[in-house]
């Protein structure tokens, strides 16, 4: 009973929020079915562009701010846009100290069924761009730019720190995973926790990798992509 009524307050929450973020990006028609629900956003830039892709447009599909892992305390999530975020289907992004950021010159586009746990990062300088079907367990950054450039001594010129990162389709980032930038992520790849994945980075379909930088652990496996959980541990 306490559940249905936290539920309910949160949606109630959620309505203005969700109207003046769907009516303020989207055309009208798109705008009209609230494709888009925000919870706890603190809006810090809205000067960007939003466009969905989409030929079924529903309430909801879309959720940003809420809350996905009951154990991660749900204190928002900051979207600051001065570039292009691109829907291409539907979207979870949690909330828990989480943020999506576009610069001017940036652009991030989330394929269909795209999944963020709470505590995500995601900065965009050029280009980051997701598959269907990837998911991202909760405390993992992702940012195509190191913000700050190293100085070559030899040539006394700064080295470039920044540039595009693709995901495949089906990817798993398990939790406080760190992607940098020039990355190119194949499909049907798994990430352990705290892994660390760089551009020199060696990583092939169908494994499982880890460490630092994140290297290939275990070939042959892979996430379904319908969720899956392990809800029997009673075996030793």
């Amino acid at each position: 009973m306490l559940e249905k009524i936290n539920n309910s307050l949160i949606y109630l929450r959620a309505i203005i929020p969700s109207i003046i973020f769907n009516f303020y990006y989207l055309p009208f028609k798109q705008a009209v079915k609230l494709p888009i629900f925000c919870y706890k956003v603190r809006f810090v830039r809205l000067n960007g562009k939003v466009i969905l892709n989409s030929s079924q447009i529903k309430p909801g599909m879309i959720r940003l701010g809420f809350n996905v892992v009951k154990t991660y305390p749900n204190n928002g999530m900051q979207w600051s846009n001065e570039g292009t975020v691109v829907f291409n289907g539907s979207a979870s992004f949690g909330g828990g100290n989480s943020g999506i950021a576009t610069l001017k010159s940036g652009t991030i586009s989330f394929g269909n069924t795209f999944s963020s746990s709470a505590g995500g990062i995601i900065v965009a300088s050029k280009r980051i761009v997701f598959g269907n079907n990837v998911r991202i367990g909760w405390g993992c950054k992702i940012i195509d730019t190191n913000f700050h450039p190293l100085l070559d001594l030899k040539t006394n010129a700064f080295k470039r720190g920044y540039g595009e990162v693709t995901f495949g389709d089906n990817v798993w980032f398990g939790m406080e995973c760190v992607c940098q930038h020039s990355v190119n992520i194949p499909s049907n790849t798994v990430f352990a926790a705290r892994s660390v994945i760089t551009r020199g980075s060696k990583l092939e379909t169908n494994c499982l990798h880890g460490g630092v930088p994140a290297k290939i652990i275990e070939q042959g496996v892979i996430r379904p992509k319908f969720p899956v959980y392990i809800t029997d541990y009673s075996n030793d």
